[in-house]
């Protein structure tokens, strides 16, 4: 929800969103370590092939990985297999590989709906990172509307002074001045 209350989002994404499924994935990652002119080098790529969001390029996040152990009890997670060996990988790593790990992270994948249209967010359980694809954004209807009424009151202001009187050059001044604190006080309102 946190997500959904972002600035690039609908105003109201986080109180009109219905939340159709949400599911729960072991998806795998393979890591790589290889040396590179003498540095360490890490590599993270997919071990499965996914339209997913955010999955064509992962993360690992810095700290320590537990074994997977065989007895290991996901709960309702589904394991996913590994559909792309790791030779596809390995000719375009930089340097020489000196480890290779298959890795399983924590996917929670949310279908859901908002003005009727369906879209799907992907977060990473372990860098807690937001993968949405493609969201409802933001509309800037307001910030045009409060920018060209702005505009109209200055470009007024220069046409009067030049044509009326010199005094209604303050309109000018009061159009520049209506668009910035109208702005500010829409993303206030936001």
């Amino acid at each position: 929800m946190r997500w959904a209350a972002g600035p690039e989002m609908a105003a109201d994404l986080e109180k009109n969103v219905i939340v159709q499924d949400v599911s729960r994935q072991f998806f795998p990652l393979f890591r790589f370590r290889t040396l590179d002119a003498g540095k360490n080098v890490v590599v993270i790529r997919p071990a499965r092939v996914s339209t997913l969001p955010g999955l064509s390029s992962p993360r690992l996040p810095a700290g320590d990985l537990r074994a997977w152990e065989r007895g290991f009890d996901p709960g309702d997670a589904e394991v996913l297999d590994s559909t792309i060996p790791p030779s596809t990988y390995i000719p375009d790593l930089p340097g020489e590989l000196k480890e290779q790990a298959l890795i399983y992270v924590p996917l929670s994948t949310i279908a859901y709906e908002y003005g009727g249209n369906a879209y799907l967010v992907v977060i990473d359980g372990s860098a807690g990172q937001v993968y949405p694809g493609v969201f409802p954004v933001r509309s800037s209807r307001p910030y045009g509307v409060v920018m060209g009424a702005g505009i109209i009151v200055g470009f007024a202001g220069v046409a009067g002074g030049i044509l009326v009187s010199p005094l209604l050059y303050l309109l000018l001044a009061a159009g520049f001045a209506g668009a910035f604190i109208g702005g500010f006080m829409l993303e206030k309102v936001r």
